[in-house]
């Protein structure tokens, strides 16, 4: 029979003074009414998660929507390429920095209110960076255009002249505001939240919990792009999104605060786990070993723990080679398969140019998540399976970078390429091409040469038929070195109806090998929950934070950086933006280094699969206390004496009644104790105990919890026998516990 099911027959009886003060709590403690009877029944693990996961959906949306907004805020206000790209990593780089600081500060409180009041934080930020462009609508810069800037071709030169505008400065600040703001909400809802569902929740259910917040976050993105594709109905910019996802966002983060410091179902048991650990004391041995909670004691700890270094060794490898792939997919897809930028308008075509990506690779990856988490909480594999699943998975992983090399365009070639660089060509050449175009390839009427704008085919007219851009009067054919007249041309590069194909087959193996490495992030976080201590789950994760964000977000994309530098074809000269790379060099350079890191990645794991062999993910030790056990007495001068199953003890003689009344408790689903009392039966049925449920409602006010005693007295906390009663075993087992060391209140369980 399941442990769950045989332990849910019977219940326990445990003692109300073992609830320590303050557990159940209202986040914010100046609401008193969420102390409550209502509020308390809505403090269960299901409206916790659902509210969870819904901020968690928020937050990707925040993650993408500020992409967007980032690069359109770049166009509108001319920012450095090289600013916009590392904003938009300043996020991870900041949430490393800071995730052990704020976690370890925010474990000495209470969870949800950090959790919560730093969500809404991330909310303002997100209110505060439209403040300077919505304010400051009638400063708008004007600008004078003698010639607008078209990819056409155009006898004399682009000139625009803007008085610019005020406020790009203070914009540009606050976006970077907002992302330290998105860094702490993220840091949060991973090591907080996810912590607080695994400390709330059965632990062979809690893969699934984990994995269902887990996929709402990854799913999160879609929504952003979804809000950009609304905006761009309405005749207002960037700016607008923020206005529907900040009032949500800061919404449920004031929910979050409302959360108890644990529930009410965990406080019960822990209050039963205390009765019973202390019927297993021995007289040198104490009722639970509580480590230095300290920061630098923990992260000692934390180091020296082998087994969570090395999964964290092993992520972060993986993480470094599969987000800056991520980064560098818009620049591979232009080299590679001769895809148009993306970039100009970043509402609108965010989601049009890469369709399928765009569809299918945000809810895959969450649909991935939400499986293995369901998988992992029904059969419950060991560590040893869940290594050698991530083992697997680097492997093919592995393989399908390196068979990216050998997905690419055939015989595409680029025109006027001199030196690894591309030119103007002489065909074009009286055309005034501007250095800041952006990558629009075209392919004139029998050429095999693809050209890398219309104005570098001399095209100085375009037509649309049937969906299909035609250009015209172009100057270039399949000579560059030739000037010819009246050429047509189309968009694309030449044999595009190959390359088309290819970015197809490459999108889909991209798509696949992103859902295996998600189908084993559920598995990672529960052997890093489970091999560390339970005070140190959130320093854990907060840990694996910081390891894999600076070694992905600092050397590594340094390195990708680097990379992108060395194979650059086609600068632009306004923003330093490189808009085309070497091919297929540039591809192959990126396929092999993120290859060579899943394959450290897999080694590490292989090291890994020697140390979780005896790890144990689902077996909680307490709970296999909660069988039916004599009861041990502690007399006055601390003698542990066992009471045998007929009541009498084994050292003295004396008997215990059988039919003695219940000691006052909280009543779980649990095994049943009874301790020694001079009370009769009959008193007991006079008098019955008052028993506290799941569903019971507490008053977080008061000093303890109110029973009645079991022969009529009412006075709270006092047991009916001072030898016997659990107040007298819990004060052993706290002096016990004074000879350990120092103990914290949020993990003295």
């Amino acid at each position: 029979m399941d442990r769950r099911e045989t332990t849910s027959m019977q219940p326990i009886q445990a003692d109300a003074n073992n609830i320590p003060k303050g557990s159940i709590d209202c986040g914010v403690q100046a609401i008193g009414c969420c102390n409550g009877p209502g509020c308390q029944k809505l403090g269960t693990i299901r409206t916790f998660l659902i509210i969870f996961s819904i901020t968690g959906i928020l937050q990707g949306a925040v993650d993408s929507y500020f992409r967007i907004s980032v690069k359109q805020a770049a166009l509108d206000y001319g920012f450095d390429a090289a600013i916009v790209d590392w904003l938009l990593a300043a996020n991870s780089i900041a949430q490393s920095i800071i995730a052990i600081f704020i976690t370890h500060w925010a474990s000495k409180f209470h969870h949800m209110s950090w959790l919560g009041c730093l969500t809404m934080i991330q909310a303002l930020g997100c209110i505060m960076v439209i403040v300077p462009t919505i304010s400051s609508q009638n400063l708008e810069g004007s600008s004078t255009s003698l010639a607008p800037i078209t990819p056409l071709c155009q006898k004399t030169a682009n000139i625009k002249f803007t008085n610019g505008k005020p406020y790009a400065v203070d914009t540009l600040v606050l976006l970077f505001i907002l992302q330290l703001g998105t860094s702490l909400g993220a840091t949060v809802f991973y090591t907080l939240g996810f912590t607080y569902l695994d400390d709330n929740a059965e632990l062979v259910d809690s893969p699934a919990l984990i994995g269902t917040a887990l996929a709402a976050r990854f799913w999160g993105p879609q929504f952003g792009s979804a809000v950009s594709l609304a905006v761009n109905a309405t005749p207002f910019t960037w700016w607008l999104g923020w206005t529907v996802i900040a009032p949500s966002l800061f919404i449920l983060g004031f929910l979050l605060t409302l959360f108890p410091r644990r529930l009410l179902k965990t406080v019960i048991k822990m209050a039963a786990n205390r009765i019973i650990e202390t019927n297993n004391l021995t007289p040198h041995q104490p009722a639970k070993f509580i480590e230095d909670v300290n920061l630098w004691p923990s992260l000692k700890r934390l180091f020296q723990n082998r087994i969570l270094i090395l999964n964290i060794l092993a992520m972060m490898f993986i993480q470094a080679a599969s987000m800056n792939y991520l980064n560098s997919e818009q620049d591979y897809l232009k080299s590679r398969f001769f895809v148009p930028s993306n970039e100009a308008s970043g509402l609108i075509n965010e989601w049009t140019s890469r369709f399928l990506a765009n569809l299918l690779k945000p809810p895959t990856i969450a649909l991935t998540v939400l499986v293995a988490g369901l998988i992992i909480a029904k059969i419950n594999p060991s560590a040893r399976s869940l290594t050698i699943w991530n083992i697997s998975i680097g492997v093919i992983t592995c393989l399908l970078y390196v068979s990216y090399i050998f997905i690419k365009c055939p015989n595409v070639k680029m025109a006027a390429t001199m030196g690894n660089k591309i030119m103007q060509p002489f065909c074009a050449s009286s055309c005034e091409c501007p250095q800041n175009l952006q990558f629009l390839p075209v392919c004139p009427q029998g050429s095999i040469q693809t050209y890398f704008s219309p104005c570098h085919a001399g095209c100085s007219s375009q037509t649309v038929l049937n969906d299909v851009t035609i250009y015209q009067n172009c100057t270039c054919g399949a000579d560059s070195s030739f000037t010819t007249k009246n050429i047509l041309a189309t968009e694309g590069a030449c044999n595009y109806k190959s390359c088309q194909k290819m970015w197809i087959v490459f999108q889909t193996m991209v798509i696949f090998s992103a859902a295996l490495l998600s189908s084993g992030i559920i598995g990672r976080i529960i052997i890093s929950l489970r091999s560390v201590l339970t005070q140190d789950k959130s320093l854990a994760l907060a840990l694996e934070l910081t390891m894999v964000g600076l070694f992905t977000y600092i050397p590594t994309k340094i390195g990708y950086y680097f990379v992108s530098v060395y194979t650059c074809q086609f600068q632009s000269v306004s923003n330093s933006e490189c808009e085309l790379h070497q091919s297929p060099l540039h591809g192959n350079i990126l396929n092999i280094i993120s290859a060579s890191l899943i394959l450290i990645a897999i080694i590490l794991d292989c090291v890994l699969l020697a140390f979780v062999k005896y790890l144990d993910c689902y077996h909680d030790t307490t709970e296999e206390s909660f069988r039916t056990l004599p009861l041990r007495a502690i007399s006055s001068n601390s003698r542990y004496e066992e009471l045998t199953e007929n009541g009498r003890d084994e050292q003295d003689g004396s008997f215990v009644d059988s039919n003695s009344p219940l000691i006052h408790s909280i009543q779980s689903t649990q095994p049943s104790f009874r301790g020694t009392s001079n009370t009769t039966s009959e008193n007991h049925e006079e008098s019955p105990s008052r028993a506290l449920t799941a569903d019971s409602p507490v008053d977080s006010n008061t000093e303890h919890l109110d029973f009645n005693v079991a022969n009529g007295d009412n006075n709270t906390g006092q047991s009916t026998d001072e030898t016997t009663g659990p107040s007298n075993i819990y004060s052993n087992t706290q002096q016990s516990r004074k000879n350990v060391g120092p103990t914290s209140p949020e993990t003295d369980f």
